[in-house]
C-alpha cells in the first residue's frame, strides 16, 4: 500500500504536468517535485496509475490539442507548437497514433472523442455503483484496491448519481471484440508496441533503454515490419477492439523445434507481445487475447504455447502463472 503522503506528492507532480502541458515540461521535473528519482517516480506512478508519465504527458497533451482543434480556429501548425511539438509533422504522426485519423479529419468531424482525462489519486472510500463507473467527487472505490487513479471523463448523470459529475468509464466485456489485426491497424499497433517497451523499461530499467517522447518515435521501421507479419501465414497479431479503437494486441507465431536427437521436438506456438492498453488492464482483455493466441496455435497445429517473462514487481509474470503457465526454464544473473 503507498503512503498517503506519497499519493500527495504524486498529485503535486501530477498538478505540474497538467499546469505546463504548453511548456517544456519534463518528467524529471515532475520527479524532482515529488522528492523522487526518475527511475523510482517512473515506477511508482506506474505501479499506482497503469501508465508512465512519459506516455500520461503525451495523452493529456494530445488530448488538450484535439479539444483546441474542435473549438479554436487556430492553425494545425500552432496548436502542434502550443503543445510542444517540434513540426506539424511530429504533431501529425504522433495524433493518427493515439486518434487513428489527421488533425485535420479530427477537426473535420467536429466532434471530442477518445480524450484522455486527468487523473486523479485519492484514498479508496465507498462510492461504487456497479456497471457505471466509479464517483470521483470527493474519495472513491475500487474493489480489493486501496489506491486508485481515477481518469476524469465527462458522463450524463441520471436521478441516481446527480450529485455526481464525472464517472470512471467501465467498458463491458461484450463490447469487446478480438479479431485479427489488419493493416488499418498499424498505427494502434505502433502506440501499443511503444507503450509495452516503456512499462518493461520501468521494471528493468538496467536492461532496457526508453525510446524518448512518443512524439518523436520514428515507427516507420516498425510500421514496415507489422506489414508484413500481418500478411505471414505462420504468424498472428490478434487485437482487442473496443468502440473502433484497438486496446490490446497478442503477437503469436508458429514455431518447430529443431531436430535434436538429445531432445524431445515440438511443434508449438510462441507468444512474442501481449499488452493491454493500461486504462483497460484487469477487466478479462488479456485473458481472451491469451485464449484467442492458444485457439490459434492449436488450430496451426501446435501442441503448446510458450513465451518469455521478464520478471519484476507489477510485471507480467504472475498474470502468466494465474492462467496456468509454468516456468521451465530461467536466466539467472549476478552482478561482478
Amino acid at each position: 500500500m503507498i503512503a498517503p503522503e506519497s499519493i500527495k506528492l504524486l498529485n503535486l507532480a501530477v498538478a505540474y504536468m497538467e499546469s505546463n502541458l504548453t511548456q517544456p515540461a519534463s518528467v524529471e521535473g515532475a520527479a524532482a517535485l515529488a522528492g523522487y528519482s526518475r527511475t523510482h517516480f517512473s515506477r511508482t506512478f506506474l505501479n499506482v496509475t497503469g501508465i508512465t508519465p512519459v506516455a500520461y504527458l503525451r495523452k493529456r497533451r494530445l488530448t488538450e490539442a484535439a479539444r483546441e482543434l474542435v473549438t479554436s480556429s487556430k492553425r494545425i501548425l500552432d496548436i502542434a507548437l502550443d503543445y510542444q511539438f517540434q513540426s506539424q509533422e511530429a504533431f501529425t504522426r504522433s495524433f493518427k497514433r493515439e486518434f487513428g485519423v489527421s488533425p485535420g479529419f479530427y477537426r473535420l468531424q467536429g466532434r471530442l472523442r477518445r480524450l484522455f482525462g486527468k487523473v486523479t489519486l485519492g484514498i479508496a472510500s465507498r462510492l461504487l455503483y456497479p456497471g457505471r463507473g466509479i464517483a470521483t467527487s470527493g474519495q472513491f472505490f475500487v474493489p480489493e484496491q486501496d489506491i486508485i487513479a481515477a481518469l476524469i471523463m465527462p458522463w450524463a448523470p441520471n436521478e441516481r448519481t446527480a450529485q455526481f459529475t464525472h464517472c470512471v468509464a467501465v467498458v463491458p466485456m461484450d463490447r469487446i471484440n478480438v479479431r485479427l489485426a489488419g493493416r488499418q491497424d498499424i498505427p494502434d499497433l505502433c502506440r501499443l508496441y511503444y507503450e509495452l517497451h516503456e512499462f518493461t523499461v520501468c521494471g528493468v530499467p538496467e536492461r532496457l533503454q526508453g525510446l524518448g517522447a512518443f512524439e518523436c518515435y520514428d515507427a516507420a521501421w516498425l510500421s514496415l515490419t507489422l506489414e508484413k507479419l500481418i500478411d505471414a501465414a505462420a504468424v498472428a497479431i490478434w487485437v482487442a477492439e473496443s468502440s473502433g479503437r484497438v486496446v490490446g494486441l497478442a503477437e503469436v507465431y508458429l514455431h518447430e523445434d529443431e531436430k535434436d536427437p538429445a531432445r524431445v521436438g515440438y511443434c508449438y506456438g510462441y507468444l512474442q507481445s501481449l499488452v493491454v492498453e493500461p486504462g483497460l488492464r484487469g477487466r478479462g482483455i488479456g485473458r481472451r487475447l491469451l485464449a484467442a493466441a492458444e485457439a490459434w496455435s492449436k488450430e496451426q497445429g501446435a501442441s503448446e504455447l510458450r513465451l518469455e517473462s521478464w520478471e519484476f514487481e507489477q510485471g507480467p509474470l504472475g498474470f502468466y502463472t494465474q492462467q496456468g503457465y509454468q516456468t521451465l526454464r530461467r536466466t539467472l544473473v549476478r552482478k561482478l
